[in-house]
Parts: C-alpha cells; structure tokens; sequence
C-alpha cells in the first residue's frame, strides 16, 4: 500500500489494521507527521503488526509514541523486531496510559528479556492486557522469576503463551508453582519448551490446586510415557491437551486426553 492511500484510509477511518508491510520505505517528515497525527486519531484501527528487522528506526518511534493515546486499538504484535531501545520505550508508554490494549504480543527476539523487564512493572498494574504471547524471546531464569510473580498478582491475562524456548531449568518449577494461586490463566502454551520430569511434576502440583486453567498445550516437548505417569490423571480436569509431537505411547494418552486436533 502507497502512503499516500495508508493515509488516506486513515483519515476516513476504513483501515482496520496496520502492518509492517505498510511501513516498508522511508517517509518524509512530512508523511511521518500526517501517519502519526492519523495513527493518534483513527477510531477503525485495531491491531498493529510490526514485523521487519529492516525498519527505519524514526518511522518505528513515531508510530509507537502515538500507540499511548489511541484508544481503538486492541492488538500489538511485535514480531522479529530488533529496534529493542526504541520498541521497549514505547511499550512502557503504551501499557502506562493506553488501557484499550487486550493483546499484546512479543515474538522471535533474540534477547526478549530486556523488553520483558521494562514492562512486567506495567503488567502488575490493572490494565486490559488479556493475551500476553511472548513466544522465542529466549527469557532467562530472572526472566522467569518476574514471570512468577506476574502469574501469581495479575488477575486480568487469560491467555498465556511462552512457548518456543528453553524451560527446562528449575526457575520453570517456580513458574509452575505460581499458577497454584492464579484466578485469571484459562490457556497456558509451553509447546517446545523442552519440559522436564521436574517440571511436569511441578505442572501436576498445580493443577490439582488451580480450578482456572482449561487449555494446555505441552505438544514437542520430546515427553516419554513414563514422564506422564503422574500427570495424566490430572489432565481429566481441563477441557483440551495438546500433547502431540512427544515420544508418548499412544496407550497412556488414548483416554481420557483430548488433542487440539481432535475437537469436536
């Protein structure tokens, strides 16, 4: 899409989301001036997807410092952003005064947990974030520990996805165990987390106190039958399991486990 016509949708408020591909090339200060003006007036925008390791630094920023005062928009995606100063900044403004935001996605950065930081404070806060992914960021175990304490005081994220790294370390037991006192978390994604016995362990504690949770996605985590043996029976209780993609004998997840794949 031509600025010319982004601009133009934006002014008669007939865009209903705004992507990477519609930043691709380098705006005048002028053009910059009038998207930002209309990116802060536009009633019809509602997601804004940003995915692009190339994109101009100064169009980034004068996006993501009008995000704070539109009140339309329920969607932020940040995909494989590298402009990590400027994206966390603008964030941190974004949860602080923007209170329509409902999803709110940070996905395949290379180091994630700096953004992460910034903004779990906000996170604390009652805001209307419902879907927090925060799928390969590659979250460290200081990471996890905010993570923790995030899932066990937030009572407004209903999705949970942090899927797509490496969760095998104790400070995922310590994750596992604050879901125990969470009210909010129905669907929880730890697909290819490469999930230990340790943690399952920590996974079945939780589930026999949380009354929450109803969708679990542990799918490619390269779980044997033997590491389910305890928590299978635990699983009754929730309404899907994803367990495909494991190195599971189909006897133990034949009953009474239902897949994604198979709902009816």
């Amino acid at each position: 899409m031509q600025t010319i016509d982004l601009l133009s949708k934006l002014q008669q408020d007939s865009i209903n989301t705004l992507n990477h591909t519609h930043l691709i090339r380098n705006l005048s200060l002028e053009e910059q001036t009038k998207l930002s003006n209309r990116i802060k007036l536009s009633s019809s925008l509602r997601i804004i997807e940003l995915k692009d390791v190339h994109l101009n630094e100064c169009m980034l920023e004068v996006l993501m410092n009008d995000l704070p005062y539109n009140g339309s928009i329920k969607a932020l995606r940040l995909n494989n952003i590298r402009n990590l100063q400027v994206a966390t900044t603008a964030l941190k403004e974004i949860l602080q005064f923007n209170t329509s935001i409902e999803e709110l996605e940070i996905s395949n950065i290379v180091d994630g947990n700096s953004i992460f930081s910034a903004i779990v404070p906000y996170l604390f806060t009652e805001n209307r974030v419902r879907h927090l992914i925060l799928k390969n960021i590659s979250l460290q175990p200081q990471s996890l520990e905010l993570m923790s304490e995030l899932i066990s005081t937030n009572k407004t994220i209903s999705t949970l996805d942090i899927s797509n790294q490496d969760l095998s370390g104790h400070a995922t037991v310590v994750v596992m165990q604050s879901f125990a006192t969470n009210v909010s978390i129905k669907s929880l994604n730890l697909s290819n987390t490469n999930l230990t016995r340790e943690n399952l362990t920590a996974l079945g504690q939780f589930l026999e106190k949380n009354e929450t949770l109803k969708v679990l996605d542990i799918s490619k985590n390269k779980l044997f039958s033997g590491d389910l043996v305890g928590l299978i029976p635990k699983l009754n209780k929730l309404e899907e399991v994803d367990l495909s993609c494991n190195l599971i004998d189909c006897y133990f997840v034949a009953e009474p486990v239902r897949s994604f794949d198979e709902k009816t």
